[in-house]
């Protein structure tokens, strides 16, 4: 039973390694490995606190798609590729040292 649980084990890793979401420079997000596309809202307490997120629906995507980033797509929140209309440079920048990291949760 081991053998059977360690390459079940392996391919959940070799899945969530093909996954990935690509920034494209001026471009798009680029989103690989069937990653799914959640609409939500929030959900608001009767002072307008925010509680909880709510899901309203998974978008139907491919197993590679563009997400906008210029805010100009006609069929957000895809691209349509309207940033090289519009002269999109998408400077911005985070801090690589944030973009993967594992928490281990209690069980």
């Amino acid at each position: 039973m081991p053998a059977v649980i360690d390459r079940l084990t392996k391919n959940r890793i070799a899945e969530e390694e093909q996954r990935k979401i690509t920034i494209r420079p001026r471009g798009p997000y680029l989103v690989r490995g069937q990653i799914p596309l959640v609409r939500q809202s929030q959900v608001m307490s009767e002072y307008g606190e925010p509680l909880e997120w709510k899901r309203d629906a998974e978008l139907e995507t491919t197993e590679t798609y563009r997400l906008c980033r210029c805010g100009q797509s006609k069929i957000k929140p895809f691209c349509d590729s309207s940033h090289t209309l519009k002269g999109f440079q998408g400077d911005e920048s985070a801090d690589p040292a944030n973009a993967r990291r594992r928490f281990q949760g209690k069980r």
